[in-house]
């Protein structure tokens, strides 16, 4: 009980009454009460009492040093990064309708493949109409295996309830790879918000529906993911546009080209395969890369 009494406290005016088996007999204290056998504190009543009546006892802060930046010092990204931010750009429209009037919420993840070295996200919400509160859902991922090399033998469980991490049963680990969440809370997505976080969170779209069901309604977000300013990446400007619809446009003023027949012109484009990419090409290789990445549902871009 010695760790439990360290971590937990029994509120004021609650006071644990042993059972009368546990009285000396012949024996009263100074104010005529019943003197009681201290093994009491070992007995099971106690222990029922104390487990539905104690109160976590929340650890204070460790001090921590001043940053290497000062608090009034703004960040010069211009000096630290000559060569420039490099950023994707995602457009995340969500459109519902009175015949398909709920969106059924996102995914919990992290952005982005290892080699797009994202580091962290923006979501800026710059339209909204028509839909009930919608909100973005954080959770950090992390192993509750490691909670046996941090923690005493008997502080793990005082350790998960700290983190919100673990619920109060005493369920047992099933392996190595089994994962849980400490989970930070929510943030209200409106209209002109931005919320900017690291990619060591996971987060998730929560469930909304339209609020008048008899018209439509749409949410409509910015999605910003910066890369690691530390390390460049392959980027659009040394890849040319992708989309077989521009190539071709651009084809067609060529000399011979432009001289044929639009229908003959067609069936020559029809031939080309790979690259540059058909809508219906690309499409597929969206789903591939959203399937891979566990991007939410029902999301046109």
């Amino acid at each position: 009980m010695a760790a439990a009494e360290e971590h937990y406290y029994i509120p004021k005016g609650l006071k644990f009454i042993p059972p009368k088996r546990f009285i000396v007999k012949g024996k009263v204290s100074e104010n005529g009460r019943p003197v009681y056998d201290e093994v009491w504190k070992e007995s099971q009543e106690f222990h029922n009492w104390y487990e539905d009546n104690k109160r976590l006892r929340w650890p204070e802060p460790d001090n921590t040093g001043s940053r290497a930046r000062g608090p009034d010092e703004k960040p010069d990204l211009k000096n630290q990064f000559p060569s420039g931010l490099q950023v994707i750009f995602k457009l995340v429209n969500i459109h519902l309708t009175p015949e398909k009037p709920k969106y059924d919420g996102g995914v919990l993840r992290t952005e982005g493949a290892l080699n797009e070295r994202i580091v962290a996200i923006a979501l800026y919400y710059y339209d909204m109409d028509n839909i009930t509160e919608s909100r973005v859902a954080f959770a950090h991922e992390m192993s509750r295996l490691m909670f046996f090399d941090i923690a005493g033998q008997t502080e793990q469980s005082d350790l998960t309830r700290w983190l919100g991490t673990q619920d109060e049963s005493d369920e047992e680990f099933e392996g190595d790879e089994e994962l849980s969440y400490d989970k930070p809370g929510s943030v209200v997505a409106r209209t002109g918000r931005m919320v900017a976080f690291p990619n060591a969170f996971h987060y998730q779209e929560k469930p909304f529906r339209l609020q008048d069901p008899t018209r439509p309604g749409h949410q409509k977000v910015l999605a910003m993911f910066l890369v690691d300013p530390s390390v460049r990446i392959l980027s659009t400007s040394v890849v040319p546009p992708q989309r077989k619809d521009w190539w071709a446009r651009e084809v067609r003023k060529i000399v011979p080209f432009s001289k044929i027949p639009q229908e003959i012109f067609d069936i020559i484009i029809d031939f080309v395969e790979g690259f540059p990419m058909s809508w219906e090409q690309a499409l597929k290789i969206r789903n591939k890369k959203g399937s891979k990445w566990r991007v939410p549902q029902v999301i046109t871009s």
